[in-house]
């Protein structure tokens, strides 16, 4: 049979008090750590796939760069006609560069056609370009920015002629190539 133990008041509030605290640690121990153990780690997955988003965003927009400078040199690859029409729409695009340089070429030769498996190279060379060097410079970085198939083979610069010396002119001759899509 069961005994019943007869506590006093006083017994009671300590036992009650020891069965509070029992529950409350037990409670934060089994609980409320283990909530806050998920809760952290939870927290440290989102920051990390935070970070991956914002990289994942960052290559999507890279690809959309590098998408649209492929296609546009593509583009710039494929001129239609023959290889007299190529040329003269390869001389009018480097004019217009030149132009905007304010760069002037006393003569314009087109140079030979290089024949690769899937491409001409159109050569061209560039005679007495009376020029000073920021105007040079323009233009080449204007070669560089709006032509990715267009290179400078040969730069050569004179300026031992007074004439030039003194007007802070320089008299320039370069070989610029031309890559353009054989089909």
């Amino acid at each position: 049979m069961k005994k019943r133990v007869n506590l006093s008041k006083r017994e009671k509030l300590i036992l009650g008090i020891t069965a509070g605290i029992v529950l409350i640690v037990g409670g934060y121990l089994g609980i409320y750590e283990k909530l806050a153990e998920r809760w952290r780690r939870l927290n440290e997955d989102i920051a990390a796939l935070t970070l991956r988003l914002e990289a994942s965003k960052e290559s999507y927009r890279q690809e959309l760069r590098i998408k649209k400078e492929y296609e546009e040199v593509v583009a710039s690859l494929r001129i239609g006609g023959s290889e007299s029409d190529k040329q003269l729409r390869i001389l009018q695009e480097l004019s217009t560069l030149m132009e905007e340089a304010e760069v002037t070429a006393k003569t314009v030769k087109p140079l030979n056609v290089i024949e690769e498996r899937n491409f001409h190279i159109f050569n061209f060379s560039y005679d007495d370009v009376e020029t000073d060097m920021t105007d040079l410079a323009r233009f080449l970085d204007l070669l560089e920015q709006r032509s990715k198939v267009s290179e400078v083979q040969e730069c050569r610069i004179r300026s031992n002629e007074s004439r030039y010396y003194r007007s802070g002119k320089f008299d320039t001759n370069f070989k610029i190539s031309r890559l353009v899509y054989r089909r």
